[in-house]
C-alpha cells in the first residue's frame, strides 16, 4: 500500500521548543502534514498545517494528568485529507507519551475513540 510519511513534531510547555519529533506512515493522505503542540497552564492545542492552512484540536486540562479534547476544526480546504484524524492519533501518542488520559467531549474525538479500542489505554472518565 502506498502511504507517506506523516511529520509530528512534539512542543513542550514553552512555545516553539522543539523536543522530539515521529514519523508514521499514513495510507490515503497526500503531502506532509506538520503537527505542532501549543501548550499553556489550563490548555493548549495541536496545529496542522497542510497547503498553507492550519486545522485545530483544543484542550482544557482537568488536572495534571487528565485533559479534555473540546473541539476540532479542519476548514474546508483540508477536509477529506485524513487532518483530524492525524490530530486524533497525535494526541493519543502524545497522552501514551506523557501518561495522562483523555476525555473525548469533542464529537469528533468521541467517535474516533469508539472506533479505536486500541485508545483505551488513554481514555479518562467523565
Amino acid at each position: 500500500m502506498a502511504g507517506f510519511y506523516l511529520h509530528i513534531p512534539f512542543l513542550c510547555c514553552e512555545l516553539g521548543a522543539l523536543i522530539q519529533t515521529h514519523n508514521v506512515q499514513e495510507d490515503g493522505m497526500s503531502g506532509t502534514i506538520e503537527i505542532r503542540k501549543e501548550d499553556s497552564s489550563d490548555g493548549g492545542r495541536y496545529a496542522a498545517v497542510l497547503d498553507g492552512s492550519e486545522a485545530e484540536m483544543t484542550y482544557t486540562k482537568l488536572g495534571p494528568s487528565l485533559i479534555s479534547i473540546d473541539h476540532t476544526f479542519v476548514p474546508d480546504t483540508m477536509r477529506g485529507k485524513g487532518v483530524a484524524q492525524a490530530l486524533a492519533k497525535n494526541a493519543v501518542l502524545d497522552a501514551r507519551r506523557s501518561g495522562w488520559k483523555i476525555i473525548p467531549r469533542c464529537s469528533f474525538m468521541h467517535a474516533q475513540a469508539m472506533r479505536h479500542p486500541d485508545w483505551s489505554d488513554v481514555l479518562g472518565k467523565e
